[in-house]
């Protein structure tokens, strides 16, 4: 027997098999048609609802996302002028506009008692 013909036979043995099946009765009731109708419509909603809701997450998520990126943009823009201003030359800058002068040698005073200021 070829191949063909034993592919073809198999094929015809499993259409006369499903051809001869029968669904019991209660599948035929209309009680069983309209409750399984509600049963799918029922999953479509659901599955719908729940797509949706899946969506909406995924955009609040992208928010979010978007939010820690300009975060950590600001906070590396924070670093770097902290540096800058905490840095020598800045400070110096600072300083020349205060107005304030620059200590030159300092005098210590030294009374007769140890304390530098009594009562």
């Amino acid at each position: 027997m070829s191949f063909k013909r034993l592919v073809k036979y198999k094929f015809q043995g499993l259409t006369n098999y499903v051809d001869s099946l029968a669904l019991p009765k209660w599948v035929n009731s209309l009680k069983i048609r309209l409750w399984l109708m509600g049963l799918v419509a029922l999953s479509g909603i659901i599955f719908v609802a729940q797509t949706s809701t899946a969506a909406k997450s995924g955009y609040q998520m992208r928010d979010l996302e978007n939010q820690v990126t300009i975060l950590q943009t600001e906070i590396r823009k924070t670093e770097v002028d902290i540096a800058d201003y905490s840095s020598m030359s800045s400070i110096q800058n600072r300083l020349k506009d205060s107005g304030m002068v620059a200590v030159g040698k300092i005098k210590y005073v030294t009374g007769v008692d140890v304390a530098v200021a009594k009562r």
